[in-house]
């Protein structure tokens, strides 16, 4: 900001609102020491993103950005990284190779090749099979249908089509993320597991016997078959 002979006076606020920051955490009512903050803008605050985006900007290494979740894509970290005094997670740091390699050593840290890699919460495997994704979406969707269980039960006293809207908008989005990403080249089988699962939900909904036909169910709620979805929502979004 000196560089491109910003004010002053905007100068003094974005260094006030920068620097001198500090925190504490509570746990059952007992606080910790006050520590400072040494990088990064404060969560939440209008003017934090625009900071981040100039701060990075320079960068001379390839980027994706969504928000404040940034990856990085370079053959071996760049002089840069140190010399702005940008912070590196190093347990954010991974590799994509075909052949195991020797661990990786980022500021003295010995980090280990992963085979799996996570965009934007999206696994991603070398052989872009999608297979820990599925299991990944489906173990998170299970666990929003047991914190909905007590609303959703075959006892429940909710009306269907409540219990229909719980699932469309806290429990399908869960278990169809990134889809655009895997529809399409995903093997059946993992197509099926989000369709057995979603199965299994809507006969829960309507306290039907798991033996009950399908197709059945899928008439009777009006909700398409995930793989029928998925298609309609990426052609939406084209």
């Amino acid at each position: 900001m000196i560089d491109f002979d910003f004010p002053t006076n905007l100068i003094l606020i974005t260094k006030s609102f920068l620097s001198e920051k500090t925190f504490k955490v509570i746990c059952n009512g007992s606080y910790s020491t006050i520590r400072s903050i040494r990088a990064g803008v404060p969560q939440g605050a209008v003017l934090s993103p625009t900071l981040y985006n100039i701060y990075t900007a320079d960068i001379h290494v390839c980027t994706t950005m969504f928000a404040d979740d940034t990856s990085f894509y370079k053959t071996a970290l760049h002089h840069l990284t140190t010399s702005s005094k940008l912070k590196v997670a190093s347990r954010s740091i991974e590799t994509k190779n075909e052949i195991p390699t020797d661990p990786i050593k980022v500021f003295g840290t010995c980090e280990s090749c992963r085979l799996i890699i996570k965009l934007l919460g999206v696994h991603l495997d070398k052989r872009l099979t999608f297979k820990y994704h599925i299991e990944n979406v489906t173990r998170k969707a299970n666990n929003a249908i047991r914190t909905l269980y007590l609303l959703i039960n075959r006892k429940s006293k909710l009306h269907i089509t409540n219990k229909l809207l719980l699932y469309k908008l806290a429990i399908r989005p869960i278990l169809t993320y990134g889809y655009p990403a895997f529809h399409g080249i995903i093997a059946a089988t993992h197509t099926r597991k989000l369709q057995t699962l979603q199965n299994r939900t809507l006969k829960m909904i309507l306290d039907r016997p798991w033996w009950e036909s399908t197709e059945q169910i899928h008439a009777e709620t009006k909700l398409p078959w995930i793989n029928d979805y998925l298609q309609k929502r990426l052609i939406q979004n084209l």
